[in-house]
């Protein structure tokens, strides 16, 4: 692997205003300034930090528009499931099929994330290492390395989730992908790969107790993308949600939003239907729009705002998030999230036959808007299934009622489901709430090594495949380029098979 570290502090200082040649950054002799003049102020740190998530929202690997950042990376895998149905003759065809295109070793989603991901690690690795022999305020240094530390695990965890089977799926002492908590340059030698269970040790490593509680409350004015302890635990929970530690992940969700405070209140009804384009109470992490990061076509809502093609077809941008018919029929008439329209009345075993409304960019934009990562809902059924597999139902199922009865006025009283069916009730309410923004099917059916079922109006095709539990496919390949540049890939007596080729 070769990688550069972040030394350039061109155009730092605005938030996310930064080109290509700022997000690649410099390596240390090339004529660019040295690191040391990018860490020697606090601003300098922070402005570093800003340029780190920063590529988790513009990093754009194969110039190509469903490879811009982690909003598309969570986009391709709703496209991955059923509930979401794309349109097999644009975007997303390859991701809905599940393709060798995008999967194989020269695949080009398997390529942005290996590179979005280390990337960050990279420059999150340069500003722990520059704070190790800083000079500055102790406790400001503290902080800074902590909430690098943290979103480097949250980093490691996206990798760990791409490149392997969920983790109660995999062989724990199967190889996954290396591990660097130093910072390289382009004549670094690549790390070897490590087994499933170091990766997850140093991911719980990054997001100790000791790593959060040193992150800050309270996000600096503005900064709505950088995480606070809240959004570390949250990220934890999901940590342990996908390890199975039930009752952890369920105190990390609770420390998230302190469940019943009122810290994260669920949006009113009115609110879920104003199109998911500006943060709210509910949202705990996301990436606010500003002017100067116009994507126009390449940006999410050109893809998930299908108002627009109801309004005016002939700007409706790329317009591919269509829905499943088997879904729509989940929805009751009273459920807030029922946002679907009839697209092609004409046909309702189409694919186009419905779409939602719940994705609608800024009015009078040019299909923009902020970006939500996460919100409290999913804390709160996170907990509700963790309960319920602890064999906790009673508090399962307020958990779960806390959500459906704040989605849908007629729901006034908890669920009576018990065991198989209270768990079966709770991730269906998880896809109800969550589609079309974290692959909430595809990476429940990954941790739970259950198959992908193509039902409904899937387009005919490789688009209405089933994809067997813990098939090759549900492990993106190794890029070939880390293969081959990367020496020590393979530790010394080991060879890990390339699938999906």
């Amino acid at each position: 692997m070769k990688i550069k570290l972040l030394t350039s502090i061109v155009c730092l200082g605005l938030l996310f205003s930064c080109g290509n040649d700022f997000l690649d950054g410099a390596n240390p002799g090339d004529g660019t300034l040295p690191p040391k003049a990018v860490f020697e102020t606090e601003t300098g740190f922070v402005n570093a930090l800003t340029g780190a998530y920063n590529l988790i929202r513009q990093y754009n690997t194969e110039s190509n528009h469903v490879t811009i950042g982690y909003k598309d990376y969570q986009l391709a895998f709703e496209y991955a499931g059923n509930d979401i149905v794309c349109n097999p003759n644009n975007w997303w065809t390859y991701e809905a099929s599940w393709d060798s295109f995008l999967l194989g070793p020269n695949g080009y989603q398997t390529r942005f994330y290996w590179d979005m991901f280390y990337k960050t690690i990279n420059n999150l690795n340069g500003i722990i290492d520059a704070a190790a022999t800083s000079e500055l305020d102790e406790d400001f240094l503290a902080a800074i390395v902590a909430e690098c530390k943290a979103v480097r695990g949250w980093a490691y965890f996206q990798l760990a989730r791409v490149y392997q089977l969920g983790y109660t799926q995999a062989d724990k002492n199967g190889l996954c992908v290396p591990i660097y908590l130093k910072p390289t340059t382009g004549s670094t030698l690549g790390n070897p790969a490590q087994t499933v269970e170091a990766l997850y040790t140093q991911i719980l490593a990054d997001l100790s107790d000791e790593v959060i509680e040193a992150i800050p409350q309270t996000k600096p004015a503005g900064a709505f993308f950088r995480a606070n302890q809240d959004v570390a635990y949250a990220w934890r929970a999901q940590v342990n949600y996908d390890m199975g530690n039930w009752g952890q992940a369920q105190q990390d969700a609770e420390s998230a939003i302190g469940t019943g405070s009122g810290r994260y209140p669920l949006m009113s009804q009115e609110v879920y239907a104003e199109g998911f384009n500006a943060i709210n109470s509910e949202w705990m992490w996301g990436m606010p729009f500003n002017d100067d990061q116009q994507l126009g076509y390449a940006s999410f809502f050109s893809f998930a705002d299908m108002g627009v093609l109801l309004d005016n077809p002939g700007a409706a941008g790329y317009a591919t998030l269509f829905i499943n018919n088997d879904f729509v029929d989940l929805f009751s008439a009273t459920d807030a999230r029922n946002l679907f329209v009839e697209y092609n009345d004409m046909d309702p075993d189409s694919y186009d036959h419905w779409v939602s409304m719940k994705f609608r960019s800024l009015p009078n934009s040019f299909f923009n808007g902020d970006y939500v990562y996460m919100r409290s809902s999913e804390m709160i059924l996170l907990q509700a299934e963790c309960f319920a597999r602890d064999g906790n139902e009673g508090d399962a199922a307020n958990m779960l009622f806390m959500v459906q009865s704040a989605r849908d006025e007629a729901v006034t009283a908890a669920s009576t489901a018990t065991g198989q069916d209270l768990i079966d009730e709770i991730l269906l309410e998880r896809r109800k709430e969550l589609y079309g923004e974290t692959g909430v099917e595809y990476f429940d059916c990954k941790r739970l090594g259950l198959p992908m079922v193509r039902t409904g109006n899937q387009p005919l095709g490789p688009w209405s495949e089933t994809i067997p539990a813990n098939s090759s496919k549900w492990k993106f390949s190794i890029p070939l380029r880390e293969i081959e540049n990367n020496p020590n890939f393979y530790p010394t007596g080991t060879k890990m098979p390339v699938a999906n080729k």
